[in-house]
């Protein structure tokens, strides 16, 4: 069993077989491979690239936002704008209630009490970040961000500071409004971040997971 998984930049092939599912490929997305194996799921953010493998594999199983999840979501909730990643990443979940932090393009906050999924918020991640930054300001596009003190002796430091600690603190602070939940995370970015961000359980294939779970149930 084949999982893809369609996000704004990469695309992400795992072995869903294996439990925990194996990442086998990352590719661009907008890119394809050949697989050996017909019995495919794809999960997309991206309509292109997911008609696309479409194309290539068209007894995929398409993962659709009326899938049997393992959660609830609350009535208010406006189901068909909710990113499909989102929805699989919380169906990964293995405890009732967390803020989920998916770190990728996007920081993407979920908040799921008592296995229903309320709502969240949606932040440019870091690179997102700095990308406006420098495009707005290209003065500053000769400076990388570099960690060090906290209160910047470098525009390098700075532009760290400014960028990673925004997502760290913002990340706290939200947790600390929605009922200090435990955290989860996942996602690419993670690993740039991980030295200052909250305290929390990382889970790089949280969406995999979720992908196997529901194909568990299909």
């Amino acid at each position: 069993m084949i999982g893809i998984d369609i996000g704004n930049t990469f695309t992400k092939i795992y072995d869903l077989s294996l439990n925990p599912p194996e990442l086998i490929h990352t590719i661009p997305t907008g890119q394809t491979l050949q697989l050996s194996s017909c019995d495919i799921i794809i999960a997309s953010v991206n309509n292109m690239a997911l008609n696309k493998w479409l194309t290539h594999y068209p007894n995929a199983t398409v993962i659709t936002r009326d899938m049997p999840w393992s959660f609830h979501i609350a009535p208010d909730v406006n189901l068909f704008t909710v990113g499909i990643d989102r929805l699989l990443a919380i169906n990964g979940l293995s405890i009732s209630s967390a803020l989920v932090v998916m770190l990728g393009t996007a920081t993407v906050l979920n908040v799921v009490i008592q296995n229903t999924f309320l709502g969240g918020a949606i932040a440019p991640g870091v690179d997102a970040m700095y990308d406006g930054l420098i495009s707005k300001a290209p003065g500053l596009k000769n400076f990388c961000p570099t960690q060090g003190s906290h209160i910047g002796k470098t525009s390098e430091e700075a532009i760290y500071s400014g960028i990673y600690y925004t997502q760290a603190l913002w990340i706290d602070r939200y947790n600390t409004i929605v009922g200090n939940l435990p955290i989860v995370y996942t996602g690419g970015a993670y690993n740039k971040l991980k030295d200052i961000l909250p305290c929390g359980t990382y889970i790089p294939h949280l969406i995999a997971i979720g992908m196997q779970k529901l194909y568990s149930h299909l």
